[in-house]
C-alpha cells in the first residue's frame, strides 16, 4: 500500500498533514486522506455518545479538508481522480446530513463515507503502481 506525506521543510523524515512542502510517496499503510477519515470517524463517535451535532465542532473539518484538497490538486495526475475525491466530499457531507434521523441511515451514510475514501486509496494506489509518483 502506498501512503502520502506531506513533507516541509523543517524535517523531511517526519509524515505532516499542514504546513508547506511538498508531497512525498512511501510504501506503507495509507494515511492519506486524513481528514475524510478522521472527520467520519469523529462524527460516529460522538453521535454514539449522544453528543448533540450543534456541539461538535465542524469549522475545523472543513478547513482540513480544503487543506488536503489543496495539497492534493498540487500533484501533476490529481485530476485524474477528481471523482473520487467529489464522492469522498458527498459521502462526509452525507455523514453530517444523516446526523438527526435513524441509527441505521446514519451507519449507512458513515460506511458509504469510508466506501468512498477506500475507492480513492485503492485508485491512487494503482495509480501510483502503474505509473509511479511523478508522470
Amino acid at each position: 500500500m502506498v501512503a502520502w506525506f506531506w513533507r516541509d521543510s523543517s524535517s523531511s523524515r517526519e509524515p505532516k498533514t499542514s504546513g508547506y512542502g511538498s508531497f512525498a510517496c512511501r510504501r506503507q499503510p495509507a494515511t492519506w486522506p486524513p481528514p475524510y477519515l478522521q472527520e467520519a470517524a469523529t462524527a460516529n463517535d460522538r453521535r454514539r455518545a449522544g453528543v448533540e451535532k450543534s456541539h461538535v465542532e465542524t469549522a475545523t473539518y472543513v478547513v482540513d479538508r480544503q487543506k488536503a484538497l489543496g495539497r492534493f490538486r498540487t500533484l501533476p495526475w490529481s485530476s485524474d481522480f477528481e471523482a473520487h475525491r467529489q464522492a469522498m466530499g458527498r459521502g462526509i457531507e452525507g455523514v453530517w446530513r444523516a446526523w438527526d434521523e435513524s441509527d441505521d441511515e446514519f451507519q449507512s451514510a458513515y460506511k458509504s463515507a469510508r466506501a468512498a475514501v477506500s475507492g480513492f486509496m485503492a485508485a491512487v494506489g494503482a495509480q501510483i503502481l502503474r505509473d509511479g509518483a511523478y508522470r
